[in-house]
């Protein structure tokens, strides 16, 4: 499971969440800009018309750190669909294909309403929890940040519990 604690505005006291929150804002930003240019709501979100955005924060082995964007999709296929948190972990890898679970730090996750109520905190649902506990295995620290709205000013920081 997860151990949540509501943090408020952390930006000025941890590097790293501030890492995560800045990227989604932007991230936010840019989804609401390109939101009705898009195939969004028509192909790629049109079973739930739910959207949910991921910012995955991994450092590399010199301590950089580096910023991973995903989004889900549900297309309605036998496959499946696929979460924001999965897309995220699956961009960082195909960017840096040696990436360990060492190096994943943080993930934010944010419910955007497209037609519906919010429903943040948007926590990961049962299989990318499952993906995520395998993170947790050889990194204990890695955290999950969730926010009260899509505003991203108050942030829950949950720790991710390996068993």
């Amino acid at each position: 499971g997860i151990n949540a604690e509501y943090m408020g505005d952390v930006a000025t006291r941890d590097p790293e969440v501030y890492d995560v929150v800045s990227e989604m804002r932007f991230f936010y930003m840019d989804f609401c800009v390109k939101l009705k240019k898009s195939e969004l709501t028509s192909f790629w979100l049109r079973k739930t018309k739910k959207a949910v955005l991921a910012v995955l924060l991994v450092t590399d082995d010199n301590g950089k750190s580096l910023l991973h964007r995903g989004i889900n999709m549900e297309v309605s296929l036998p496959t499946g669909s696929l979460c924001a948190e999965r897309n995220a972990i699956g961009s960082a890898l195909a960017a840096s294909v040696d990436l360990k679970r060492k190096h994943f730090r943080a993930i934010a996750v944010l419910h955007v309403p497209i037609n519906c109520a919010e429903l943040n905190p948007m926590k990961p649902c049962g299989a990318c929890l499952e993906w995520l506990k395998k993170v947790a295995e050889v990194n204990p620290k890695f955290r999950v940040v969730t926010f009260t709205d899509v505003k991203c000013s108050e942030v829950y920081i949950e720790q991710v519990c390996s068993a």
